[in-house]
C-alpha cells in the first residue's frame, strides 16, 4: 500500500526559491588562483639580519681565517646578500641590520671595530729544532730543512737581513683555531712568555740576534 505525504503549501512555497538559486550555486565556486593578500600593489618589505660575530671569521667548516678571504662566513654572506638584493632589488623593499655589540667593553653606541690577524708560536730551543721560532733563508713550500724540517712563513721584518722565520704552531692549526682580534693596526707584533704565567711583554720590534730593539716595547 503505498503512502502519500501531504506536504504543507507555505513549506512548498519555501522550497521553490532555494531550488531556484541552487542551480546557479556552482557559479560561486570560481576560486581565487593566487592568494587575495597578493592582489594589492604594496611592495614587500625584506629585512635581512647580517651576523656580524667574530664566528664569521671562519670558514663553513669552523677553521678561523684572519683577513679578507673570500671563504669565510661573512664574505660568503657579503656576496649572497649582494647578488640577491641586485636580482631582486625592485621587487622589495630591503631593509639590512646587524647586531649592535661593543667588543671593548665600554659604552660606545657603535662597538669597536677589529682588524683580525693570525698568529705563530715557537720556543726557545736551540736551533735546528722543529719547534724553535728563528729567523732563517731557508724556506721551501713552507718548510725549513735546515730547521729541522720547522714550518716557515715570511719574515714581517726582513731587513734583519733573514726572508724567512720558523715556528711551532699557527693560529690556523685544528687545535687551535683562532686569530688575533686588534683594535688598531701593525705589521707585526711579537710575543715573549713570562715563565710561569700565561702572559707576555709584547714587542713591535724584534733584532735578527734575538734581542727586541730598545724603545720597542
Amino acid at each position: 500500500m503505498k503512502q502519500r505525504i501531504a506536504v504543507p503549501l507555505f513549506c512548498a512555497a519555501a522550497l521553490a526559491p532555494v531550488l531556484a538559486e541552487g542551480a546557479g550555486l556552482p557559479g560561486y565556486l570560481n576560486l581565487a588562483q593566487y592568494p587575495l593578500f597578493l592582489s594589492g600593489n604594496v611592495t614587500p618589505n625584506v629585512l635581512v639580519v647580517y651576523d656580524n660575530s667574530e664566528s664569521m671569521d671562519g670558514t663553513m667548516a669552523g677553521k678561523v681565517i684572519a683577513g679578507n678571504d673570500p671563504t669565510t662566513r661573512g664574505n660568503i654572506a657579503r656576496s649572497v646578500i649582494t647578488s640577491t638584493i641586485a636580482s631582486y632589488r625592485s621587487s622589495f623593499n630591503w631593509g639590512l641590520a646587524s647586531f649592535q655589540h661593543d667588543g671593548d667593553g665600554g659604552s660606545t653606541p657603535n662597538g669597536t671595530l677589529y682588524n683580525t690577524f693570525a698568529y705563530y708560536f715557537g720556543d726557545s730551543s736551540t736551533p735546528p729544532s722543529a719547534t724553535a721560532m728563528v729567523f732563517t733563508n731557508d724556506c721551501v713550500n713552507g718548510i725549513s730543512q735546515s730547521n729541522a724540517g720547522a714550518r716557515c712563513i715570511a719574515n714581517p721584518q726582513p731587513s734583519n737581513g733573514y726572508s724567512y722565520i720558523t715556528y711551532a704552531a699557527s693560529g690556523d692549526d685544528p687545535d687551535i683555531n683562532d686569530v688575533l682580534y686588534y683594535g688598531g693596526n701593525f705589521t707585526s707584533l711579537w710575543g715573549v712568555g713570562i715563565n710561569g704565567t700565561t702572559s707576555y711583554n709584547v714587542y713591535r720590534i724584534r733584532a735578527s740576534s734575538g734581542f727586541h730593539a730598545p724603545g720597542a716595547t
